[in-house]
């Protein structure tokens, strides 16, 4: 794949992650990762749950030990986040691709950080190099 991840689906319907991911071909590490998508801007951010929706009953939050990682993809921006399971304290997260003067930009620090899976990390531009793009 693009960062060097191997990445398997479970079989069924029967587990509480989407994919499990293998840090290269060679690697015996592996992480259990639960996708979740959104493309509603709302108050300046994008929310996506950090639960499952069963069948019947309330939600409930992944624990750790059933998902390492949430993976947010932002659909506009086509960006991803990548949060590892102890840091989703509520049942939503909220992250600010675009930024925000009122909120704590806490998420930033995992969009694009797919060097937590084992993959290679994107360049970090400066800001010389950030502003030239635009």
């Amino acid at each position: 794949m693009e960062h060097g991840l191997v990445v398997s689906r479970p079989w069924g319907n029967s587990q509480c992650y989407d994919f499990v991911v293998q840090a290269g071909h060679n690697s015996r590490v592996f992480h259990r990762v639960q996708v979740k998508c959104t493309q509603f801007l709302t108050y300046g951010g994008y929310q996506f749950p950090t639960c499952r929706k069963p069948r019947s009953g309330p939600r409930a939050r992944y624990r750790r030990n059933e998902v390492d990682f949430i993976v947010g993809y932002i659909i506009p921006c086509n960006a991803f986040y990548i949060v590892p399971i102890r840091q989703c304290t509520s049942s939503d997260l909220r992250v600010y691709p675009h930024g925000s003067l009122r909120h704590r930009e806490k998420f930033e620090a995992y969009r694009d950080a797919w060097h937590l899976l084992g993959g290679t990390k994107k360049k970090v531009l400066g800001k010389e190099e950030a502003s030239r793009r635009k």
